[in-house]
């Protein structure tokens, strides 16, 4: 994988710099998403010149709504996902609402200064500018006025539905993992650090990282999870795990959601150390049992299935 070059500011970017840009929020950099990315980097190479991923930060829906979705990617989770598509170099602009107020040709002309623009890729549904004001027509006539090429992608088709990061959040809240894989192209994934929890996993054998304040991700909904689970992040050093997302209703009635990994063979501390987790399946609904060892017969069951789906996949 060749470095990717990542510049927080306009005014960070190398004068002069030729390029075709894909330009879009891009959170969870889904299939949809890569189709975009990737026009970009052929469009870049036969043209002889750099591609850049032009994106926003934060979401804009966290700045100009009151209740924004989860989101599908915490920004290093985004930038590792955006770096494996091996664009030259990715523009995260700090989106305000300032930002948010500015008319479509501003946004144009503040593409062609910072750029010596040579095309734009972007879906067929993008909307820039204030109040979504700029329309893919509109950025076609400013191309052919400007002297840069317009590349609109169509939506993504996938089961006769468009694959959207709204319908993907839809999936993974729901549990459907394997719907929400086929549209990310791989599994959904968020972060958290690991923290002391009540030890009961311990006690029953089967010693849990729990995490606490997970990242804006891929959270799914309340269940059993087959997942790996990277330690710090890093793929070297990934273990398949059993997921929990739930309240303990064998041994608790607060209705608090605790976050719990079971790493399969694994021992060591965990303490204060963060894990990126991967989540490959769904096993089964989080149910309250009679006992705590009918719960570590459960567990170990669980275990098992992590094995066939994680480690035979």
């Amino acid at each position: 994988m060749r470095d990717m070059e990542v510049f927080d500011s306009f005014d960070d970017i190398p004068a002069g710099t030729s390029a075709v840009l894909a330009v879009g929020v891009f959170d969870g950099v889904h299939l949809g998403h890569q189709m975009i990315i990737r026009n970009a980097i052929d469009d870049a190479r036969r043209l002889g010149v750099s591609s850049a991923v032009v994106t926003f930060e934060p979401h804009p829906a966290e700045v100009l709504s009151p209740e924004p979705p989860q989101r599908l990617s915490s920004r290093p989770i985004k930038l590792k996902l955006l770096a494996r598509l091996e664009p030259d170099m990715v523009l995260r602009i700090p989106f305000d609402k300032e930002f948010a107020t500015m008319a479509p040709d501003a946004f144009i002309d503040l593409l062609c200064t910072k750029f010596d623009l040579k095309g734009i890729v972007v879906g067929s549904n993008f909307h820039f500018g204030a109040n979504g004001q700029g329309t893919p027509g509109r950025l076609v006539e400013e191309g052919n006025r400007r002297g840069f090429e317009v590349d609109l992608v169509p939506l993504l088709q996938l089961d006769g539905e468009t694959v959207s990061s709204t319908l993907i959040r839809q999936l993974v809240s729901e549990g459907d993992i394997h719907g929400a894989k086929n549209r990310l192209g791989r599994p959904p994934m968020f972060s958290g650090n690991v923290v002391p929890g009540h030890q009961r996993g311990r006690v029953l054998g089967f010693e849990t990282a729990n995490l606490a304040s997970p990242d804006p991700g891929s959270i799914p909904g309340e269940g059993v999870y087959a997942a790996l689970a990277c330690i710090d992040g890093d793929p070297e050093n990934a273990h398949a795990a059993a997921l929990s997302i739930g309240s303990q209703p064998t041994f608790t009635e607060s209705g608090e959601i605790y976050i719990e990994v079971h790493i399969l063979d694994f021992h060591g501390d965990l303490y204060e150390r963060s894990l990126v987790v991967e989540v490959h399946a769904r096993l089964r609904d989080q149910r309250k049992f009679d006992s705590g060892e009918e719960l570590a017969h459960q567990i170990a069951a669980d275990v098992e299935q992590v094995r066939t789906v994680v480690l035979t996949s």
